[in-house]
């Protein structure tokens, strides 16, 4: 059983100009996971191409804005010498100019190429491509469009196309995958700038290979193994009645949190979410008492805990009250 998880406080190291990152790591976990798009080097050359093509996943429509040194940079071969001053600071009339007679768009009158202008986290463009999805998820080209804007919709129009176009078989080569997807290099330094940021934040796996249960509500896990040849972490498990653990959320949760704070961790207690952060410190205690390191609130685990807490000076009667000294 595959459990895939992108954590907000590593996205937010590559993306850190958007205030909702933390609605972004939920989608792409949700949204990759669905799709079978894990691979860690597949997962990280994702972000990075659409984290540049939407501008840290902020812009879900196209910026056609140029300036005319812009232009003559960008589009030099739509344009002859004496219309850059025209068409300069004029989106709707480049992208009609640009985008004409192809993607499945009509001539440049038509303006098929400002109503098709790139949407989503990688800019889908054309009437054909965007046509193509909203047919995917049965839309029409307007409710499409409309779909693209949304968070949920940009990014599933995204994996659409990286799905469409089999862009898993150029991760390997960073440059081809933006020209299948660019259709030249436009912007590859600040794309391979995005690519080192991933690399820096996310761990080597995003995941966890478990064992399938047979009651997975009567189960924990009993040891971790990375495994550095596969970039998995493989678990084992046995029977037993699980307490606190890796993406459980509540009060019991936020409770944990606060006191693991007081202990010295570097917890984040503004939500009740059993997070990385939670599950790493948990390991690091039981690894000091010598306890198997499973990184689960089990009854032993929070008898150690809370001798570490009173020890500190803290009260656990306090927390559980919701209160904090």
């Amino acid at each position: 059983m595959k459990k895939f998880a992108i954590f907000a406080q590593d996205l937010k190291k590559v993306i850190n100009r958007n205030p909702d990152y933390e609605e972004w790591a939920r989608l792409l976990t949700e949204s990759l996971s669905a799709n079978d798009i894990t691979d860690h080097d597949e997962v990280l050359a994702f972000i990075a191409q659409c984290a540049h093509e939407s501008n840290q996943f902020r812009a879900l429509e196209e910026n056609l804005n140029y300036s005319k040194t812009a232009l003559k940079r960008v589009f030099k071969k739509y344009f002859s010498a004496d219309e850059y001053e025209e068409f300069a600071r004029n989106p709707e009339r480049i992208a009609n100019r640009v985008y004409a007679n192809r993607l499945g768009n009509g001539p440049e009158s038509s303006g098929d190429g400002w109503k098709f202008r790139g949407h989503g986290v990688i800019q889908l463009t054309g009437r054909s491509n965007i046509t193509k999805f909203g047919k995917s998820v049965g839309k029409s080209p307007d409710e499409t469009l409309a779909f693209l804007e949304t968070k949920e919709g940009a990014l599933a129009g995204a994996v659409w196309f990286w799905k469409e176009n089999k862009l898993s078989r150029y991760v390997d080569n960073f440059e081809s995958l933006t020209r299948k997807i660019n259709g030249g290099l436009n912007g590859y330094d600040d794309r391979l700038s995005y690519l080192k940021k991933a690399q820096d934040a996310f761990p080597s796996t995003f995941w966890m290979e478990i064992e399938e249960p047979e009651d997975p509500k009567d189960v924990m896990v009993s040891r971790i193994i990375k495994d550095e040849e596969t970039k998995t972490y493989r678990v084992t498990i046995f029977d037993a009645k699980p307490k606190i653990r890796l993406f459980h959320k509540g009060e019991n949760v936020s409770i944990f949190k606060r006191i693991l704070r007081f202990l010295g961790f570097d917890i984040d207690t503004d939500n009740d979410l059993y997070d990385k952060k939670t599950f790493n410190a948990v390991r690091d205690i039981q690894k000091k008492d010598n306890k198997l390191m499973t990184g689960i609130m089990d009854e032993n685990t929070w008898s150690t805990v809370k001798r570490l807490f009173e020890n500190a000076g803290g009260d656990p009667n306090e927390y559980s009250s919701g209160k904090e000294k």
